[in-house]
């Protein structure tokens, strides 16, 4: 179904489920029944993820029957651009285990390749991709301050950067130049400030692309953190991530030398409400 044809002469009110993942917010949305094309979903991202428009949410997650998995997940951000998220992941799991769609262990297809999630009490733990593109210790210029950045792919692309006091980074301001900056260019890149307090545990915050703005949370930007922190011998997994909503992440997985494998994210992800969305509100 076409968004376009949602203002007709009959009545389409569309069903969601509203959710959050550590304070990152998100709409959720079992496509099954609506059949959302990416450009639909697209634009209707943008119209309802609005917070005072819309419904309001960092992006929303379709759920579409999977080919080869339990079913299939599709994530856009706020500004109807498509990505992979890792807290959106484990809210859709834990929506398709409250939906009686799964069991407690489930596998699922998203953009970056098929991931096994389970269901751990309120909590969600979910197995990712392995991380990619690991770039460490590049001098940024164009900004700011003299800054070491390191880069990694963990389902999207992600810089980070050390903080010897996390709460008093301008995480917007500093973020959104980075974000843009050349060295990540053409598609940009997520920002992440870590603070290192032990040998297992980090406080973590993030601006993030497509959003654009802090959120109080990132799955993927937590487990870049880790991999970084890790790979440059300050910290050893497990390790527990402090985020800005004041929940936390265990983020655990295997080093051998530089190579990381068999990560996992476990944290909650918290059912808020259930709703409708009118036509008349769509463009």
């Amino acid at each position: 179904m076409d968004i376009r044809n949602f203002k007709t002469n009959s009545f389409m009110p569309i069903h969601f489920t509203k959710m959050h993942g550590a304070g990152n917010d998100f709409i959720v949305i079992d496509n099954r029944i609506y059949q959302l094309n990416d450009a639909a979903a697209a634009q209707f991202a943008k119209q309802v993820c609005h917070r005072r428009f819309g419904i309001g949410a960092d992006g929303i997650l379709l759920l579409d029957s999977g080919r080869h998995a339990d079913f299939q997940m599709r994530y856009y951000n706020a500004d109807g651009s498509r990505s992979f998220c890792a807290n959106g992941a484990r809210c859709l799991a834990r929506f398709a285990y409250h939906r009686g769609m799964v069991g407690k262990a489930m596998i699922f297809e998203a953009d970056d390749g098929r991931h096994e999630a389970v269901i751990v009490g309120r909590a969600v733990r979910l197995h990712m991709t392995d991380p990619a593109m690991v770039e460490l210790n590049r001098t940024i210029t164009a900004y700011p301050r003299a800054e070491t950045v390191h880069s990694i792919n963990t389902g999207t692309q992600h810089a980070v950067l050390h903080s010897d006091d996390v709460m008093q980074e301008d995480v917007v301001h500093h973020g959104r130049v980075l974000r843009q900056h050349s060295l990540f260019q053409p598609l940009g890149t997520n920002v992440n400030f870590v603070q290192t307090m032990d040998t297992s545990r980090i406080a973590v915050r993030t601006y993030e692309k497509g959003v654009e703005a802090e959120t109080l949370s990132c799955g993927t930007g937590a487990v870049a953190a880790v991999a970084v922190m890790t790979l440059l011998d300050e910290i050893e997994p497990p390790v527990m991530v402090h985020t800005l909503s004041g929940e936390t992440f265990c983020v655990n997985f295997t080093r051998n030398g530089s190579v990381i494998r068999g990560v996992t994210l476990e944290g909650s992800a918290h059912i808020v409400y259930d709703g409708e969305f009118l036509e008349e509100n769509v463009d």
